[in-house]
């Protein structure tokens, strides 16, 4: 299957969020997550205004690329309608059954589970779709937000000194 085939899987909805492929409409919620230091502070340093603009036309190009192992998706609350973070699939091994996935939510939606839910539809989709049975995420160790929402999904820390969190299905 390929990725644009994939992309195109990945426009569904649960009972709470709209998931879809990143678009062009969506640079306003790129630009400003990845240039705010507060959302940025565990993933890596803030990015300016035009090395985020740059970033959102990669993540773009990767999206409609037939030949990359990342995806970037947009989630919106149904009853706000507008955007509130986005999921990235950032390595897919399909060969060895493994999806690295990740989110961030813009500062407004915290504390709406949106992180939490988002995952969780992002592993039933790609398991339903690629059965992949191992799914990955990269936390730092100082989010404690995101490993409180890693573990009530089932995520394991890979070791101690490990900022890697897995979940076998």
């Amino acid at each position: 299957m390929t990725i644009l085939v994939f992309a195109s899987k990945f426009n569904f909805k649960t009972t709470r969020l709209q998931i879809q492929p990143l678009c062009p409409d969506d640079k306003a919620l790129y630009i400003k997550l990845y240039t705010d230091e507060r959302v940025m502070r565990f993933i890596m340093p803030a990015l300016t205004e035009e090395q985020a603009e740059i970033s959102f036309q990669n993540a773009l190009k990767l999206n409609a690329n037939l030949n990359t192992d990342r995806l970037f998706l947009t989630v919106r609350l149904l009853e706000e309608l507008k955007p509130s973070a986005l999921c990235c699939i950032s390595h897919l091994d399909r060969k060895n059954g493994i999806a690295e996935i990740g989110n961030i939510v813009l500062p407004e939606a915290h504390g709406k589970q949106i992180a939490q839910d988002a995952t969780k539809a992002l592993i039933e989709q790609i398991q339903q779709m690629l059965a992949i049975s191992h799914f990955v995420m990269d936390i730092n160790k100082n989010n404690l937000a995101a490993i409180r929402g890693a573990k009530l999904l089932g995520f394991a820390q890979e070791s101690e000194s490990s900022n890697q969190y897995h979940k076998h299905l």
